[in-house]
């Protein structure tokens, strides 16, 4: 699904969907010391669970978090695709460690396309230093609250343990079939159904990104399981902050991968076209 948009995207004429961004490019591997030895060289293999949300969000609210340089393509007018992710990596090169990302707008930079990362937290300083000195990824350090159980997962995100959340979010099954009352000889149909998952694999993706004074591709492949789930989130920030944009999102559809890995290649400059 993911594959075919951007394939398509990629092979249109696009010039009257796309809006410029209008933020000043920062570059967020500046402070992590090149000789720093907890950094890991990509590429990575990475796994866990996550839960995700695919969004419209508004393309005027975006612009300044997507900065000069990039395009940003209107899926609907006035609107721009994005994303919301809660992760729970297990399996990663550094370790264990949970991760919020929000990534608001869909971008293009020449002929790469990709979603824009506004705003990354993570649990883990190692985490922190790799994917800001490895790709110029903006990873924040916060504290995280989560609680993974069978038909729902809780999310809350904290600047410090002892500040109100930044971000709320709770996903529960789009199907709640433990709430129907069947018949005994048809409960091995709805535990069945309850677990059903669907396997989804995404290559070709592109991470865009920027260091060094230039923007970034990386590579990148997805595979895992996806059950449809609903989202509801919430997140107490000013305007200005790209938290703020959760409550500015149109959901279009949810997804809970209860085992997924991702593949991300080292990142080269984006050649322009």
């Amino acid at each position: 699904m993911i594959d075919q948009l951007f394939s398509g995207l990629r092979n249109l004429s696009l010039p009257d969907i796309g809006v410029p961004g209008t933020g000043t490019p920062s570059d967020p591997s500046l402070d992590v010391p090149m000789d720093d030895p907890q950094l890991v060289t990509p590429p990575w293999q990475v796994g866990g669970q996550a839960a995700l949300e695919l969004a419209q969000f508004p393309v005027e609210a975006v612009r300044s978090f997507v900065p000069a340089g990039l395009e940003i393509l209107q899926t609907w007018p006035g609107y721009t695709l994005g994303m919301v992710a809660l992760i729970a990596y297990d399996e990663a090169p550094i370790g264990p460690y949970n991760e919020l990302v929000i990534a608001p707008a869909l971008v293009r930079s020449g002929d790469v396309i990709s979603q824009w990362v506004a705003a990354m937290d993570v649990d883990s300083e190692v985490s922190l230093r790799n994917g800001r000195f490895q790709w110029g990824l903006p990873k924040q350090l916060r504290t995280f609250e989560y609680t993974w159980q069978p038909g729902r997962a809780d999310f809350a995100v904290r600047r410090s343990p002892d500040l109100p959340a930044l971000v709320t979010a709770s996903c529960t099954e789009a199907l709640p079939l433990h709430t129907i009352d069947l018949p005994e000889w048809l409960s091995g149909v709805r535990d069945a159904l309850q677990d059903l998952s669907v396997p989804l694999q995404f290559g070709g993706l592109n991470l865009i990104t920027y260091k060094s004074d230039t923007f970034l591709r990386t590579a990148a492949h997805f595979e895992g399981g996806a059950a449809a789930v609903r989202f509801e989130m919430r997140a107490e920030a000013p305007d200005e902050s790209p938290y703020h944009l959760l409550q500015l999102r149109q959901p279009l559809v949810g997804l809970r991968f209860e085992r997924f890995s991702l593949n991300l290649a080292v990142p080269t400059p984006i050649v322009a076209s």
